[in-house]
């Protein structure tokens, strides 16, 4: 099948003619996709070069998440069912909004955690109702393709409580915690139990941290590995570093430990 331009945000579902006085046209009617699926199905084809499918899938009840999954690094489209375009991937690496997921990361290795990664090409999402999948064959060659489709849980087990300072979890005095950034726009929020020092060790997907006071206010950057003082009261707060991108928790958790450590970045309160 041939692929389908889906609708870009902001675009509108109306195309303004510049020409001719202007005015609107509305767009044809959707296309009518390959396969319709619901969450906990796969599907498995033979693409030829350039082919691209359409899946229509019933989105259910009852997830946290929905992972769309490949089993290799191809195009990879999420839409809702208007066909505007939500979310993108072109790699194990990461994901984005819009077309922000596509491209590669150039991530380079990472360390081996006993979090889960992606076989290929995949896209983590809050569910916003029945959505529309495509999948390209850009690779240059013909080659099967397995689509796995599933609802899941949150694997970062302070979500979704942690996303502002009115009540997020402690980082565990002299102990460590972790949190993911897994899905678009996520910013995890942790408060400080002590004075100490916090160290920051995120994975391969790009993320930062900052150290904020009681009314939210940015105060320093926590360099990765690097102890940094941090005050009783105060808060970190964990993102990526483009807010349109995320990554599975197996690129992009983190750590955040607690302890008496040598300060390499003192403060003054």
């Amino acid at each position: 099948m041939k692929r389908i331009a889906l609708i870009v945000a902001g675009l509108g579902t109306s195309l303004v003619l510049a020409a001719c006085g202007g005015g609107t046209v509305t767009p044809p009617p959707p296309p009518t996709p390959d396969e319709e699926i619901s969450l906990g199905s796969n599907s498995s084809h033979v693409y030829e070069a350039g082919e691209s499918r359409l899946y229509y899938v019933n989105a259910g009840l009852g997830s946290d998440l929905i992972h769309v999954e490949l089993d290799r690094d191809v195009t990879l489209e999420v839409a809702n069912e208007s066909y505007l375009l939500e979310f993108t991937s072109s790699s194990r690496e990461l994901f984005g909004r819009g077309t922000a997921g596509l491209g590669p990361a150039n991530l380079g290795a990472t360390a081996i955690t006993e979090e889960r990664t992606c076989n290929g090409s995949c896209i983590v999402f809050r569910p916003f109702g029945d959505f529309v999948v495509q999948v390209t064959n850009d690779s240059g060659a013909a080659v099967q393709i397995d689509l796995d489709v599933f609802g899941t849980s949150f694997r970062d087990s302070t979500e979704p409580f942690n996303f502002d300072t009115v009540s997020p979890p402690f980082i565990p005095a002299g102990g460590f915690d972790k949190g993911a950034i897994e899905t678009v726009g996520d910013e995890d929020y942790w408060e400080v139990p002590s004075t100490a020092q916090v160290i920051f060790s995120p994975q391969a997907f790009p993320t930062e941290a900052h150290v904020l006071n009681s009314a939210g206010q940015q105060l320093v950057e926590l360099t990765p590995g690097v102890a940094t003082t941090v005050f009783e009261g105060e808060f970190v707060r964990v993102r990526a570093e483009n807010p349109e991108r995320a990554a599975i928790v197996g690129l992009s958790g983190y750590t955040l430990e607690h302890g008496n450590f040598p300060a390499a970045v003192s403060r003054e309160r």
